[in-house]
C-alpha cells in the first residue's frame, strides 16, 4: 500500500522500485547510504557498520537484491546486504589483470550477471560473471585516461555511461574499442567543483533515473542531470545530438553531504515528477503525548499525534515541502498540509497555500498518524526528516 492525499491504494510494480540510489561513502571505513535526489535527503543505511578496509566500484545487482564491490587495494570482490550494509561474502578474484590501483568504477550489465569494473586508465577493465561459482573473470582492453570515476548503464539504451569531471565530457564506454572510453560529447556538464579550495573535483556519483535522466553528484555535492531520455536500444543518441545539450543543476543549492566522502553510488532510481530542491529550512517533528492510543477509525490500528515545527531562514516561505519516512501502510490526518507522493520510504508534504512562514519566524503543524493493528511503529521518533522551501 502506499499512501496519497485521500489514503492508501495498492503499490505498482514500479513503486516498489527505489527512490534513492545507494553511495558508498568513506575511502576506508566505508559506509553505506542512501541519496534520494528529489528530497536531496543522504542517509545512512539502518544499523549499517563500516567496512574498514574500503571498498569501491559499488554496483547493485538486480536479481539478488545485492551490492557487490572491490575492497580497496586488492582483487577481493565484496557481497554486501543492501538492507543493512553488512559485507556477507569476500571472494578472491582469480584470472586478475596485474593492478596498479584500486577498482573504481563498478556496474552491472543488462544480463543481470555480469559485473563490469575498471581500475586506472592503464590496466585492462574487467568482466566478473558472478553467477558462475567460482566468479568467472574476462579481461577486456584498458578504461583510457581522465578524470571519471563512476559508471552506469542507461535503463533504455543499455550503454554504459560516465562524466568527466576534469571538463565535463559525457563518456560512452565501448567494450570492443582500445581504450574503452569515447567521448561521446564535450561540455555536456560543468567542470565538477571540489568541497575544498584546491582539491581536484570529481563526479563521484553517476547514476540513471528509470525514464533514462543521468545524474552526475560532484564531491562539493552539486547535482547535475542530463536528460537522454530519447535513447533507445536501436537508436542511442549521438554525438551530433548532444553538441547542443547541457545539464541542469538541480535543486537550487547542494546536498548535505556535512564532510561525507563519496565514493561511488550504484542503482537506478525510479523515475517521479517531484522537482529537485536543495533550499532547506529547520525543520523538526515531536510527539504531542505519549504514544500510542489503540483506535477503530478508519480501521482497527494505532493513532499517533505529532507537531512539525518548521523556520523560515532569511527568506520568507509561502509554499514548502517537507520529507520523511512514513510506513507504506499508514495514513496522515491534518488540514496543515497535502500528501502528494509516497516513494515507499518517504512520504513528501506539502503546505496548503494560505501557510505563510515570515523569515525567521515559525510555524507548527499538527497531524496524526494512523497504522494498522499489526503494524505498530518500534519508535515513536520520525527518521529523516527533511524540509525545502519551494516559494
Amino acid at each position: 500500500m502506499a499512501i496519497t492525499e485521500q489514503g492508501a491504494t495498492a503499490t505498482t510494480d514500479q513503486q516498489l522500485q527505489n527512490a534513492y540510489t545507494y553511495l558508498a561513502v568513506g575511502a576506508t571505513d566505508t559506509t553505506l547510504y542512501t541519496l534520494n535526489p528529489y528530497s536531496g535527503l543522504v542517509a545512512k543505511v539502518e544499523n549499517a557498520t563500516p567496512y574498514k578496509a574500503g571498498y569501491d566500484a559499488l554496483a547493485l545487482r538486480v536479481k539478488d537484491g545485492k551490492l557487490y564491490a572491490m575492497k580497496q587495494g586488492s582483487d577481493t570482490m565484496l557481497v554486501i546486504d543492501a538492507r543493512t550494509g553488512r559485507v556477507l561474502d569476500e571472494k578472491q578474484l582469480t584470472g586478475m589483470p596485474e593492478r596498479g590501483m584500486s577498482y573504481v568504477n563498478g556496474d552491472f550489465e543488462p544480463d543481470g550477471d555480469t559485473y563490469i569494473i575498471a581500475a586506472g586508465p592503464q590496466q585492462p577493465a574487467v568482466r566478473v560473471n558472478v553467477a558462475a561459482d567460482p566468479p568467472k573473470v574476462t579481461q577486456l582492453n584498458p578504461a583510457g585516461s581522465g578524470g571519471w570515476y563512476d559508471w552506469a548503464y542507461h535503463p533504455n539504451d543499455h550503454r554504459l555511461y560516465a562524466v568527466d569531471g576534469d571538463d565535463g565530457s559525457l563518456i560512452r564506454i565501448d567494450t570492443s574499442a582500445n581504450p574503452l572510453k569515447q567521448v561521446l560529447a564535450k561540455g555536456c556538464f560543468p567542470k565538477a567543483e571540489a568541497p575544498e579550495s584546491g582539491e581536484r573535483g570529481l563526479y563521484s556519483a553517476v547514476f540513471f533515473d528509470t525514464a533514462g535522466y543521468l545524474y552526475a553528484v560532484d564531491t562539493a555535492g552539486y547535482v547535475n542531470k542530463l536528460d537522454l531520455t530519447a535513447s533507445t536500444q536501436s537508436k542511442p543518441v549521438s554525438g551530433d545530438y548532444l553538441k547542443q545539450v547541457r545539464s541542469d543543476r538541480v535543486g537550487g543549492g547542494r546536498l548535505k553531504l556535512g564532510g561525507l566522502q563519496v565514493q561511488d553510488s550504484a542503482g537506478q532510481v525510479r523515475h517521479q515528477d517531484i522537482p529537485e530542491q536543495y533550499d532547506w529550512i529547520q525543520a523538526k517533528i515531536v510527539p504531542r503525548k505519549d504514544h500510542p492510543d489503540e483506535t477503530w477509525e478508519p480501521g482497527r490500528g494505532w493513532e499517533y499525534s505529532y507537531r512539525l515545527t518548521l523556520t523560515a531562514g532569511r527568506t520568507e516561505v509561502k509554499q514548502w515541502r517537507a520529507t520523511f519516512d512514513l510506513p507504506s501502510s499508514a495514513r496522515i490526518e491534518t488540514s496543515s498540509f497535502v500528501i502528494k507522493h509516497h516513494d515507499g520510504r518517504q512520504a513528501y508534504l506539502y503546505s496548503q497555500d494560505d501557510r505563510h512562514i515570515s523569515a525567521g519566524q515559525s510555524q507548527d503543524f499538527d497531524f496524526l498518524l494512523w497504522v494498522p493493528l499489526d503494524h505498530k511503529l518500534p519508535t515513536t521518533d520520525i527518521q529523516h526528516l527533511a524540509a525545502v522551501r519551494l516559494g
